[in-house]
């Protein structure tokens, strides 16, 4: 097993003892033309996706019970209602592959809890990879599209508490109460890529692993020794 792996496995654990539950949100960017920049967790869903949103919206903690522990987050990149990238799509032969890759390898996140910033990165380095297409051979004039077979490599699967720290992020955070905020934006640099007609309408979710406490945390009862 991954090294993060037991990481966040035991931190889970350690969360449990303590009268946790797991449970896990997302938040979903629904992309539009020329779009570069959204806020998570933060009720900015556009209304065709709100209803598949998982997280509290009274006020500016996610967590439904007020009080939890997130673990992890992770990123994914899916066509429209949450489906499969299809990146054979797109107005060029794989013009969405290379659109999805330019948006994930450009886009910068930010994760900030009141005002302590926490984390910031790339969402590339925390995206459910995508899959490394190998293109036919073109002889003379070409060919068309979705005639010729293509080879994908495959990739990881997308459990949070079981991803390897190249795909998911282990960061836990503390909330509680309703004030608490937790701020996480994505966004792409003034003089970067956009999102273009092929990504319009694909949906970028980010996933968040945690433990919530409806009751409020205990101490963890040592186990008896002989």
């Amino acid at each position: 097993m991954n090294p993060t792996n037991k990481i966040v496995n035991s931190k889970v654990e350690q969360l449990i003892a303590m009268g946790g539950y797991v449970k896990e949100y997302k938040s979903i960017w629904k992309l539009a033309l020329d779009q570069r920049d959204f806020r998570f967790f933060a009720n900015q869903e556009h209304a065709d996706v709100t209803s598949r949103a998982v997280y509290n919206r009274n006020g500016s903690n996610p967590a439904e019970s007020k009080n939890a522990t997130i673990v992890a987050f992770g990123f994914e990149l899916t066509n429209p209602n949450e489906a499969q990238l299809d990146l054979s799509a797109g107005a060029t032969s794989y013009g969405r592959l290379t659109s999805a890759s330019k948006f994930l390898n450009q886009l910068q996140y930010s994760i900030k809890q009141n005002t302590t910033n926490l984390r910031e990165g790339f969402v590339s380095k925390i995206h459910q990879p995508l899959p490394r297409i190998i293109k036919p051979m073109v002889i003379g004039s070409g060919i068309t599209n979705h005639v010729a077979t293509v080879t994908a490599s495959e990739v990881a699967g997308d459990n949070l508490e079981h991803k390897n720290d190249k795909h998911a992020l282990f960061l836990p955070v503390e909330l509680s109460g309703n004030n608490d905020v937790l701020e996480t934006k994505v966004f792409i640099p003034s003089s970067a890529y956009v999102v273009d007609a092929d990504l319009v309408g694909c949906e970028l979710i980010l996933h968040a692993l945690a433990v919530e406490f409806p009751n409020g945390k205990k101490i963890p009862t040592k186990p008896v020794t002989k």
